[in-house]
């Protein structure tokens, strides 16, 4: 069975497109489509492991500064357009 179910705005029935503009708060375009995922409850991380995780990000946000001193904006700014054209291919 899956989890995902993808249909056209035009394909719903009155009350599922009623809910829908609902949560958006706004009309629905006939040819738009709507996906709906159904995921199991996730565990809520203890306060003690949110600050460990909250403590790792600010060590690589912090390095990441470390390793952008000295290097000029625009340097940056080229070297991350260049990486966002391969990517993006």
């Amino acid at each position: 069975m899956s989890n995902i179910v993808v249909c056209k705005v035009g394909d719903l029935d009155a009350p599922a497109r009623e809910w829908v503009v609902h949560v958006f708060g706004r009309e629905l375009a006939e040819d738009e489509q709507v996906t709906v995922m159904v995921f199991p409850p996730g565990r809520t991380p203890l306060p003690t492991e949110r600050q460990t995780a909250w403590e790792r990000i600010k060590h690589v946000l912090d390095k990441a500064g470390d390793n952008m001193r000295g290097i000029p904006e625009e340097d940056f700014e080229a070297a991350l357009d260049e990486a966002m054209v391969h990517i993006r291919r």
